[in-house]
């Protein structure tokens, strides 16, 4: 009994010196095309005036939308193939709206922007050189103040920021792709990346239903 709790001991004590070993912090930049099919609720916004005569802006109906992520990224291997991650993203998404009247056509561009923090779960298949890669978690976004444009025919265009109500929006995320190893510390990564708009605590009556896809790469330096 005394040699099987000594063996079984020394075999924890081996598996415990062997995934310490195995831990590592990888950095990373990570950089992605976006776009984004959004089902807004009728809803009026109204940008901040600063002194000009601003008309509150109605957004309704099917939208689609095209910007970017850039950020860094700090990953921590635990296990063989296991890691997690998370880092401090800048995502910004263009909404555009073309409005007639009788007398005017106006065009409206919504720079939504936020800043993201990634909470990921990924997972490297194998050991190769090239493998596939997978990751999935939950992402935190910090509405910024919104950037503006309004042009009217014959008229001055306006440059407006627009203040969102306060809050976290969370958004749940799926991804896969590649991971390619150049040599033992330098690696690049892409995934096609799928996240989902859950919206923010307490305000369900103004949600807007939407889904985003990202080209991600990345480029790592393990330590």
């Amino acid at each position: 009994m005394q040699r099987f709790l000594g063996l079984l001991l020394w075999g924890v004590l081996l598996s415990a010196e062997v995934a310490f070993g195995q831990k590592k912090i990888v950095l990373s930049v990570a950089a992605a095309p976006t776009y984004a099919y959004t089902a807004y609720k009728p809803q009026f916004l109204y940008p901040d005036s600063d002194g000009q005569v601003v008309e509150p802006i109605l957004v309704t109906g099917r939208s689609h939308s095209a910007g970017y992520l850039l950020g860094p990224t700090v990953e921590y291997v635990y296990a063989p193939g296991w890691s997690v991650s998370s880092g401090v993203w800048l995502s910004t998404l263009t909404y555009r709206q073309a409005r007639e009247s009788a007398d005017e056509r106006i065009l409206t561009n919504i720079r939504n922007r936020s800043l993201r923090i990634p909470i990921q779960l990924n997972y490297r298949q194998s050991k190769n050189r090239l493998s596939p890669y997978w990751s999935g978690g939950l992402h935190l976004d910090y509405l910024l103040p919104a950037r503006v444009l309004v042009r009217r025919d014959e008229q001055p265009r306006q440059r407006l920021n627009l203040t969102y109500n306060g809050g976290v929006a969370f958004r749940v995320s799926v991804a896969g792709g590649w991971s390619y190893r150049l040599t033992n510390r330098i690696s690049l990564l892409g995934q096609l990346m799928v996240n989902y708009n859950l919206g923010k605590f307490g305000q369900a009556a103004t949600h807007n239903p939407s889904i985003e896809l990202n080209g991600l790469v990345q480029a790592a330096w393990t330590f």
